[in-house]
């Protein structure tokens, strides 16, 4: 008796639930998301993202990986400062991509080795916004 009335009770629940959810406004508008790792050939020349923008891709984001947090002084795009002069072709384009609507966003992470603990840590988020916010080009989002 006592699971007679358990599953409806259930049913019940389930019949009142509406048959269809409202669409979501914000969300309404597709993304195309393109991660982004390799900035240069392996001879060491830059590869541009402009083509995400000017190539007619639809591409509507663009995530930049990987973002390595290896201590509170020690944050590396890959293997190189996000400051180095050879991302200097890469935050060119990023730029533009941004002036072209396109959202430019980090992934923090990845394999590096104590990215996870890092970030989980008290001193090192405040130091990742700080070098970031304060780097020669500003990402925003939004």
């Amino acid at each position: 008796m006592k699971s007679f009335i358990s599953i409806s009770a259930l049913f019940a629940c389930a019949f009142a639930l509406p048959t269809s959810l409202p669409k979501r406004s914000a969300c309404s508008a597709p993304r195309f998301v393109q991660y982004v790792q390799t900035f240069h050939t392996p001879a060491g020349k830059p590869l541009s993202l402009l083509p995400l923008l000017n190539d007619n891709t639809g591409v509507t984001h663009v995530n930049l990986a990987a973002l390595h947090v290896n201590g509170p002084d020690k944050i590396v795009l890959n293997d190189a400062s996000p400051n180095d002069t050879s991302f200097d072709q890469v935050w060119s384009d990023v730029a533009a991509l941004q002036q072209g609507g396109i959202k430019v966003l980090f992934m923090i992470g990845g394999a590096a080795k104590g990215s996870y603990a890092n970030l989980c840590g008290t001193e090192v988020p405040a130091v990742i916004v700080s070098k970031i916010t304060t780097a020669s080009v500003t990402l925003t989002y939004g």
